[in-house]
């Protein structure tokens, strides 16, 4: 995982440095009307809007996690909702 600013990743995009990006997460949720993200072609940057965890398969992993450490927590630990 690399952890860097939308404005370093708008600027490699721009200047060629990386072919295509894809995020899920910016600094700013949602980017603001005008952003020069946006200005970057369809196919060389996919922008979700914070929903990485989105399909079953990673929902239902987090739910696994979250029953398996339930489980080993003491009752008076654990809000089930």
């Amino acid at each position: 995982m690399l952890l860097t600013s939308t404005q370093v990743i708008y600027e490699a995009l721009r200047d060629g440095e990386i072919a295509k990006a894809a995020l899920d997460v910016t600094e700013t949720e949602p980017l603001p009307e005008g952003h020069p993200l946006f200005t970057i072609d369809d196919e060389r940057l996919i922008l979700t809007p914070h929903i990485g965890t989105a399909c079953l398969a990673t929902r239902g992993f987090v739910f696994r996690q979250g029953f398996v450490f339930a489980l080993s927590q003491p009752s008076s630990h654990v809000l089930l909702l």
